[in-house]
This record gives structure tokens, C-alpha cells and sequence, in this order.
């Protein structure tokens, strides 16, 4: 008896498609109230917008259920907030910047690695951005108090070690640094593929 293949496929990390319908929203639980509500609420009407960009992690293997996503979008902050030994030059009042806001992955995946592969599409996306955009300094984003040590090890800098009224520390990497982390990352590939 032939059997059927029963190797599970990989899972996919795409733009969010507008039009599109993901199964798993309305059960989405990364075990974060807020994060929760948020996919359930507005994750929809967020990915048809032009003024953001989410990308999702897909399983395949269940109905192509959405297992994670990560916003990202511009902004501007104000100079004050970011790290003063950041820039060997003075900056506007107000800074443009690549903002992560939210980034999850449901219980069953967390710890599988996928935090940092939606990470990395996040970052990507702002080295995208800051090659048409030249103006953009870097990336932000609010990290949770138990998640800062995770943004740390991709070279984020704590730049307010008092979480505010939502139990957040705001963080930075600048596009400088993110672009020479690339470029090394290149060069590391084209090294082992010879």
C-alpha cells in the first residue's frame, strides 16, 4: 500500500496579501491580552492599509494558519528619546525612523526560532526602506520588559531601562549599524558558499 507523503512542510513567512482571509485570527493566542485582541481586532485592517507593513508566518501544515506577523511602519521620534552617543552629527527635532510595533508568535511556535526570523524580515524591510529613504536613522521599537535581552543579542541598545505605563522599554538600532551587521552577514555567505 502506497503510503502519502507525511513530511510536514516548511512554514512561510510572507506580505500580508490584502483581500485575504487567514485562518487562525480569531483563536490567535501568543499569550499577550493586548497582542491577542489586536490580531483578532485590527491585524486585518492594519495589512490593507499602505501605511504599514506586516508580514505573517503561515502553517502550512495546518490550513495555512497564521502563527505570527510582525508590524512595522515609519515614524518620526523626537531626538531626545534616541541614544545621544547615536550620531556624530546633530539631528532634527524630529527623527525618521522604522518602527517595529508589534511582533508575536502564537504559544504552540514560541521558542522555535520564528521570533527572530520575523525579526529579520522586519529588519530587512528597514534596510529596504532606508535605501530609498535615506533619511531614516534606524529601527525603534517597545519591548517588554522579559523580551529586552532578545532584541539586545540583535544589537538593539536599551534606551530607557524604566518600562513606561505599559510595562515597555523603548529600544534602538541605528541604520548604520544594522547596515554593517548586513554587509558582514553578506560577506559571511559569500565565503561559505565557495
Amino acid at each position: 500500500m502506497l503510503q502519502g507523503n507525511t513530511e510536514p512542510k516548511p512554514f512561510v513567512i510572507e506580505s500580508f496579501k490584502k483581500g485575504s482571509s487567514y485562518k487562525g485570527v480569531k483563536d490567535f493566542d501568543c499569550g499577550d491580552k493586548v497582542i491577542n485582541d489586536y490580531v483578532k481586532s485590527n491585524l486585518k485592517r492594519d495589512g490593507e492599509r499602505d501605511n504599514k507593513k506586516i508580514f505573517v508566518l503561515l502553517d502550512p501544515n495546518k490550513e495555512e494558519r497564521i502563527a505570527g506577523f510582525v508590524s512595522v511602519h515609519l515614524h518620526l521620534t523626537g531626538k531626545d528619546e534616541l541614544p545621544g552617543d547615536a550620531f556624530p552629527y546633530s539631528l532634527p527635532k524630529a527623527v525618521p525612523v522604522v518602527k517595529i510595533s508589534m511582533i508575536a508568535v502564537t504559544k504552540e511556535y514560541q521558542k522555535d526560532g520564528w521570533g527572530k526570523q520575523l525579526l529579520g524580515m522586519a529588519l530587512d524591510h528597514a534596510l529596504d526602506v532606508a535605501s530609498i529613504a535615506n533619511d531614516v536613522k534606524g529601527v525603534v521599537l517597545d519591548a517588554k520588559e522579559d523580551v529586552v535581552k532578545f532584541y539586545e543579542r540583535h544589537r538593539f541598545t536599551l534606551v530607557e531601562d524604566t518600562p513606561d505605563e505599559y510595562g515597555t522599554c523603548f529600544m534602538f538600532l541605528s541604520i548604520r549599524e544594522l547596515q554593517a551587521l548586513d554587509a558582514k552577514r553578506k560577506q559571511q555567505d559569500q565565503q561559505s558558499a565557495v
